[in-house]
């Protein structure tokens, strides 16, 4: 089933925490003063009733703060953050039977609607512009299928599909002027998913020939850009390895380098500095390329990790993500600035807790 395959993908994708990491884009043109406050949004874990609770929350220069939940049992994730002015947003989901979509400003949550209220909806990337708040994510019909959406100030919009009958998902988000742009996948109604963006709810189709999702959109000037990984093997098996990171330039496909080509690469994130094209993921190991390099990110011997998100202010490039022990299997969130590796407070060392978004702004 396509709900089934993309159920299994997340799982690859976001571990113990939501179904996609793939914060949207930012792009950033001035010189960054040196003082400069740097936000992450994730989760981290603890020990509640007996079992493991995931408690949403985001970091400022280290600091945490945990972020509202209906009640203490009530499992959340951050996904993505966004600060305008003395304002942080942060937007996500609730899991309790089910999961919720929601967004939390300066800690004060919203529940976003969905189709169908048996059903979940998950919020995955936030943007903020000119005072309008606009936050992608999917929601199910009535048949349980996944439907991409956004919803500007409350307002859901939905967006269409190859196959009504199919799953479609909706993961990043970029806002200039008065146009929206989506990037995300739908299915073309066998197993295959295509890669695509939408601009004001019109789809463009990026990769018909090979399995693929977009992951996250920018846009500067006229271009459009969408990073995330297609499968050249679109008739293998679910989530048949390995997977290509890359990114759309108006729907050129530029494949990007990974350390072991038989190992699957990502592309989660993506960030347009002046000239320069910055993409967040991993190739065996946390990376980003800029203008294609790869450069690989710091881990101990006993570690692999996870770069889930970008952002380049001045000359300072932070990635942001987790590093993983290879004999617990228990992620440490954290971040890199320019390669080196700052580690982030935890509830609980021996549960999973990551970070999958990165603001910086200048003090």
């Amino acid at each position: 089933m396509i709900r089934n395959r993309i159920l299994e993908r997340a799982a690859v994708l976001a571990m113990a925490c939501g179904l996609f990491i793939m914060p949207g884009c930012r792009t950033q043109n001035d010189e960054a003063d040196d003082d400069q406050v740097v936000y992450v949004a994730g989760y981290t874990s603890k020990l509640s009733n007996g079992g493991t609770l995931e408690v949403p929350c985001y970091w400022m220069n280290g600091a945490r703060t945990d972020l509202s939940v209906p009640n203490a049992s009530t499992d959340g994730c951050g996904r993505s953050i966004y600060v305008s002015g003395n304002d942080v947003f942060v937007a996500g989901y609730l899991a309790s039977g089910k999961e919720v979509p929601c967004y939390w400003k300066n800690g004060v949550r919203t529940d976003l609607s969905v189709l169908n209220a048996p059903y979940s909806g998950w919020a995955h990337s936030i943007y903020v512009s000119e005072g309008d708040v606009y936050i992608v994510g999917s929601t199910m019909n009535n048949s349980g299928d996944g439907v991409p959406c956004y919803w500007k100030n409350g307002a859901r919009i939905d967006l269409s599909v190859m196959d009504p009958s199919k799953w479609g998902v909706a993961s990043g988000i970029f806002v200039s002027g008065s146009d929206v742009y989506v990037a995300g996948s739908t299915s073309n109604g066998s197993d295959l998913y295509v890669p695509c963006y939408w601009k004001n709810g019109v789809r463009t189709d990026l990769d018909s020939s090979n399995e693929g999702f977009g992951n996250s959109i920018c846009v500067s000037g006229n271009d459009v850009y969408v990073a995330g990984d297609i499968d050249h093997d679109p008739w293998g098996p679910p989530l048949h390895f390995p997977c290509v990171p890359c990114y759309w330039k108006n729907g050129a496909r530029i494949d990007l380098s990974v350390v072991d080509a038989s190992e699957s690469g990502r592309a989660y994130s993506i960030f347009i500095s002046g000239n320069d094209v910055y993409v967040a993921g991993t190739a065996s190991v946390p990376c980003y390329w800029q203008n294609g390099m790869r450069t690989d990110l710091s881990l101990s011997d006993t570690e692999y990790g996870f770069g889930y998100s970008i952002y380049v202010s001045g000359d300072d490039i932070y990635v942001a993500g987790a590093a993983v022990s290879k004999s617990s299997f228990i992620a440490l969130p954290c971040y890199w600035k320019n390669k080196v590796r700052i580690d982030l407070s935890v509830a609980d060392a021996s549960r999973w807790s990551q970070v999958n978004s990165i603001f910086v702004t200048s003090k």
